[in-house]
């Protein structure tokens, strides 16, 4: 392991990647200030160790070392814990109010992805309606749309409905894909079904001009594939 020595960042990345991966599997939300509370007082702990009585004390070394990879993993931690949307306050699930009916406005962020029966896309929330007017909100929901020839949705499209989400279903077996973990994964809690009558296409607002002419060009060369009949 001597090679380690030579590569003093990897020694670091290592217990700070532990920490994001941890919080994949454990997330809690944790508040900025008490993130930076503990991180000041890591940081102190981090310096006292580097005091000349316990640098120079060889049997005191491993000290050291346990404190600067503690300090790492739970820096790692604390950061992507910040990063999850849903313990973010603007978060559309900390804003419904189960007294009344609200708007949802947001805009499709993937490809529509056509199905047997229904259209599946994912929204990016950006407003909500209450009873006294539109308040910013943040989000991504799962969106189902029974299949007609009403419904034509694309990228950058902007929703507006009113059906309230319902939050992804555990699977029902222990050996069944765990699809509610996966969505987890990509930050994404909460789903909704919806027939054409039940939503509206206001404008087209894409979030990224360069994945909107990318699922462009993959359409016509798709579509080049069809008319050859290259369906599979």
């Amino acid at each position: 392991m001597k090679w380690l020595n030579q590569i003093p960042l990897l020694r670091l990345i290592i217990p700070f990647a532990l920490g994001i991966v941890y919080s994949f599997y454990h997330p809690y939300s944790i508040l900025p200030s008490f993130g930076w509370l503990l991180l000041l007082i890591l940081v102190g702990i981090y310096t006292l160790i580097q005091t000349k009585y316990l640098h120079t004390k060889y049997h005191h070394r491993w000290v050291f070392g346990l404190v600067s990879n503690l300090l790492f993993f739970i820096l790692g931690y604390v950061i992507s814990c910040t990063k999850i949307e849903k313990f973010h306050p603007t978060h559309f699930s900390h804003l419904i109010t189960y007294t009344s009916e609200m708007d949802y406005l947001g805009v499709i962020i993937t490809e529509p992805e056509i199905k047997s029966n229904s259209i599946k896309a994912i929204v990016e929330i950006s407003k909500l309606k209450t009873d006294s007017g539109w308040i910013n909100a943040t989000g991504k929901i799962l969106v189902y749309i029974k299949t007609t020839p009403e419904a034509p949705i694309k990228y950058g499209d902007q929703l507006s409905f009113s059906k309230k989400p319902n939050t992804i279903s555990a699977p029902s077996n222990f050996d069944e894909f765990d699809y509610k973990k996966y969505l987890s994964h990509h930050h994404i809690h909460y789903q909704v079904y919806l027939t054409h009558s039940q939503f509206q296409v206001l404008e087209n607002h894409p979030t990224s001009i360069v994945k909107q002419k990318a699922i462009h060009w993959r359409n016509l060369l798709l579509d080049q594939y069809r008319h050859y009949g290259i369906n599979q």
